[in-house]
């Protein structure tokens, strides 16, 4: 079965199986990987290690997060795949790409980052922090599935393009 298809297939199973009740939690959990919030969230954090003097996390969350979002950016302007049209999108049709899921590799970049910096300072909260992170990564990947704007292609491409980078930029900054 080719990506086509399986993208095809998903797009068709997750249009038959939306609700009332899904469809507000949906457009509302999407904006949880959207710049809008994750900026200021990333300005938040930046003061916070700022005040502790933290200039190596700042670094790591500048080039991990930053990174993963100037890359998922430049790769929609190159690949320049149409978005999904089979079904009416529960929100407005954004205007850039659809792949990679912007979203989606904002959401896992800002948390596997997040991860990294305050794990090792506070290993009680870490084990929280990453069922909260998992949780979130997974419900605005399969929002953008769910509100049509996306197949499940861009979703994965968005997930393991910002994974990978994190991991590169903490394995070049020796945060392992």
């Amino acid at each position: 079965m080719s990506i086509s298809a399986i993208d095809l297939h998903v797009v068709t199973w997750v249009n038959q199986h939306r609700s009332d009740l899904s469809d507000g939690f949906f457009i509302v959990v999407t904006w949880a990987g959207s710049l809008f919030m994750l900026l200021p969230l990333t300005a938040l954090m930046i003061g916070y290690l700022l005040y502790y003097k933290k200039n190596a996390d700042i670094s790591f969350l500048g080039l991990g997060f930053g990174g993963a979002v100037l890359l998922t950016y430049l790769l929609k302007v190159l690949i320049k795949r149409p978005r999904p049209e089979m079904f009416e999108p529960l929100v407005a049709m954004p205007a850039d790409f659809s792949f990679p899921s912007a979203h989606t590799a904002q959401i896992t970049a800002f948390c596997l980052c997040l991860l990294l910096i305050v794990g090792k300072d506070r290993p009680l909260f870490y084990g929280l922090l990453c069922a909260v992170s998992i949780t979130l990564i997974g419900c605005v990947a399969y929002s953008r599935l769910y509100l049509q704007v996306h197949f499940a292609s861009d979703v994965m491409a968005g997930l393991l393009l910002s994974s990978l980078w994190v991991l590169a930029v903490a394995l070049m900054l020796h945060r392992f």
